[in-house]
């Protein structure tokens, strides 16, 4: 029984009994039934994540695994896990990391293929969504080719921090480009 005299405060939920062991465990199951969806009903991003989440829990319990398995001396690597969700999404994870040099050959190397092809932002955006191994567009575009030669020329013909039109500025380039033929 409480008291008049005294200053303590009843809060709502406890005062209507919404406290209850069976509400609570109401509502967790309400929780626990919204978090996890169909993957028809998921975005791409969503399903890259449970791939991550995935992949990082095989490659877990792979470590683990081995131990029992192999002799402690042996090197047991995985390389990578491919799976599919409903028979519509393709994953594949590839472990283990990629050199430095590997990395910008391949960008650049993509950049030039999509130069010369004259391959559309948009196009490279559907051609990397569907084929994994592909770069991502804004690694492609944030790739630059920086010739030394070419920057020190047109700082020596034009001077640093002068204003000059386009037009001017290829009139140095575009020789040099049919020369060196790039």
């Amino acid at each position: 029984s409480l008291k008049l005299e005294t200053k303590a405060k009843i809060s709502g939920p406890l005062l209507f009994g919404l406290q209850l062991d069976s509400v609570r465990k109401a509502r967790e199951t309400r929780k626990r039934g919204n978090l996890i969806k169909p993957a028809i009903d998921c975005i791409p991003l969503i399903l890259e994540k449970c791939a991550k989440k995935i992949t990082t829990r095989i490659q877990f319990n792979f470590k683990n695994d081995v131990k029992g398995v192999y002799h402690q001396s042996d090197q047991v690597i995985l390389k990578n896990v491919e799976f599919s969700v409903n028979e519509m999404n393709y994953f594949q994870v590839n472990y283990g990391s990629e050199s430095e040099i590997n990395k910008t050959y391949k960008l650049h190397s993509v950049v030039k293929a999509v130069d010369q092809g004259q391959i559309p932002r948009d196009s490279y955006r559907e051609l990397a969504a569907v084929e994994a191994h592909l770069p991502r567009e804004n690694s492609v575009s944030n790739e630059q080719f920086t010739n030394p030669e070419i920057t020190q020329e047109v700082i020596d013909t034009m001077g640093v921090g002068v204003y000059q039109s386009v037009k001017d500025i290829l009139y140095y380039i575009i020789p040099y480009l049919k020369e060196k033929k790039y």
